[in-house]
């Protein structure tokens, strides 16, 4: 499992198996957010079974679906709204860990005030593949959004 500390309290990644879910109450993670999709390509652990496993071990489990050939600015909003009310700290995941630190990169140029190439050049420094196609567009309109909303 691949992991990007977005912030202190915010950690995005790739899927995680049993021993790094095990890893993360360890270390004190509060909640396990996981945005892929019922069935997704290579979905070695199922939603049902990840949250069976992170409740045991004491932690909050969100399944919230963000499919990657369906990204939208109401998906941001929604993403926002949920992040803001979990127990932190938050790991957040997807398969390849891109989606979720799209997601998170962009909760932070909203709340910081970023510009959408402040935040593209954030996802490079920490790795997160926020470059791809719809993940750059997806942060170019959640950005210009929160500047018309605020303008």
């Amino acid at each position: 499992m691949e992991r990007i500390e977005v912030r202190k309290d915010l950690v995005v990644g790739s899927q995680p198996e049993n021993d790094d879910l095990d890893e993360l109450s360890d270390e004190g993670f509060a909640t396990i957010m996981n945005l892929r999709a019922p069935a997704e390509d290579g979905d070695t652990t199922s939603a049902r079974d990840e949250g069976v496993k992170a409740r045991t071990l004491g932690m909050m489990y969100v399944n919230m679906p963000v499919p990657m050939n369906d990204l939208s600015t109401q998906q941001v909003n929604d993403f926002r709204a949920k992040l803001n009310l979990l127990p932190k700290p938050v790991f957040v995941h997807c398969s390849s860990g891109k989606r979720a630190g799209t997601l998170a990169l962009i909760n932070e140029a909203i709340d910081q005030g970023w510009s959408a190439e402040d935040t593209l050049s954030r996802g490079r420094q920490l790795g997160v593949g926020c470059d791809e196609p719809p993940l750059r567009e997806l942060v170019q309109s959640a950005v210009a959004e929160k500047d018309e909303a605020s303008s």
